[in-house]
Parts: C-alpha cells; sequence; structure tokens
C-alpha cells in the first residue's frame, strides 16, 4: 500500500492497526510516517517520548502496558463498558489535521 502511494504521510491505527501503523513506520524509515495509535499494544514506560501520538483510555486491557502513551477519560457514554473502544479521542490533533488511516472512519462523524 505504501508503495503504490508515495503521498501517504500520516497513518492512524487503533488496536492491531496501531502495531501495523507502527511496523510501517520502521520499515519505511525514509517515509518520515507521522503515526499516531488508540488503545495499541504498545509497552512503554510513563515519559516515553514516543508516546506524544499515542492515547488509551483507562482499563483498557489491550493496552494496559502502554505507560507512556496519552490516557483521556473515555467520554462517549455508550462506550463506558468498553474501554477499548475507538470513540471519546475526539479532543485530540489526529482529528483536526483529517489524518485518517481507516476508510471506514469519518472525522466529520
Amino acid at each position: 500500500m505504501l508503495d503504490e502511494n508515495p503521498d501517504i504521510t500520516n497513518m492512524v491505527g487503533h488496536s492491531l492497526g496501531g502495531s501495523v501503523a507502527y511496523e510501517a513506520q520502521k520499515n519505511y524509515p525514509d517515509r518520515n510516517l507521522n503515526v499516531s495509535t488508540y488503545g495499541a499494544p504498545v509497552i512503554s514506560l510513563p515519559g516515553d517520548p514516543s508516546g506524544k501520538n499515542r492515547y488509551r483510555h483507562p482499563g483498557d486491557l489491550i493496552s494496559i502496558l502502554d505507560r507512556g502513551a496519552n490516557t483521556q477519560s473515555n467520554t462517549s457514554s455508550s462506550s463506558w463498558f468498553n474501554p477499548h473502544t475507538f470513540t471519546g479521542f475526539s479532543n485530540n490533533n489526529v482529528f483536526r489535521t483529517n489524518a485518517v488511516f481507516d476508510p471506514g472512519y469519518s472525522a466529520s462523524s
């Protein structure tokens, strides 16, 4: 996909999609990809500078070891019982840049 689309500079991934985005960033270092993840299975320590564009909800068991991620309370009342949801992150920079990786998701919805 990246070989066929050289204009892609931003990748956004939720859960395993976040791991795929990080793997693409690692495999294409010359592309300088900007990667943002939500609830990704990443291991990091608090204060990790690479966590700037990583987000997780408290209680998310998939991203529980990503202590360097930005932890945001889930503001979506329909998702209180699912801390691994993609909703509730609408106040971060990714949505303001319209850098959307998943073609099934619209930043305006």
